[in-house]
């Protein structure tokens, strides 16, 4: 279904309450981010602050599921994060450009739309794609 027909149905069945929209979830979005845990990784080893554990293999092949796994992290008005995680099974998979659209950025919206309304523990859901998503503040 689509925006419009959810919102049919909802009148139909005389509901009232206040409804979040689309453009609610994006006015609650103040910055997005997209990157690959090679870029986490990078980005930890260059601030001094990476701990892992390692079995280097020839040509980095260890290292090449980090580039398939890129996390997206929306900071909202009120303050709080949403992450959301995707992993492709391979680099011929993975869609071009392959940060903004590999991530599950609608799911996290959707995420994002809940908890720019309420306050609470973190938690963790899985998305329609089978990734996760987690609001954290």
């Amino acid at each position: 279904m689509i925006y419009d027909d959810i919102e049919q149905e909802t009148q139909a069945k005389g509901l009232t309450a206040p409804r979040v929209t689309p453009q609610d979830v994006e006015g609650a979005i103040v910055s997005e981010h997209y990157f690959t845990a090679t870029d986490g990784r990078l980005g930890a080893i260059s601030a001094g602050m990476y701990a892992g554990r390692e079995a280097p293999q020839p040509h980095d092949a260890d290292l090449v599921p980090l580039s398939l796994l890129t996390f997206c992290v929306l900071v909202l008005r009120n303050g709080f994060t949403v992450t959301g995680e995707s992993a492709s099974p391979s680099l011929a998979s993975r869609p071009a450009p392959a940060r903004k659209t590999s991530t599950p950025s609608s799911a996290a919206r959707s995420r994002a739309s809940r908890r720019s309304r309420s306050s609470g523990p973190c938690w963790a859901t899985p998305c329609a794609s089978g990734c996760i998503a987690e609001v954290n503040k």
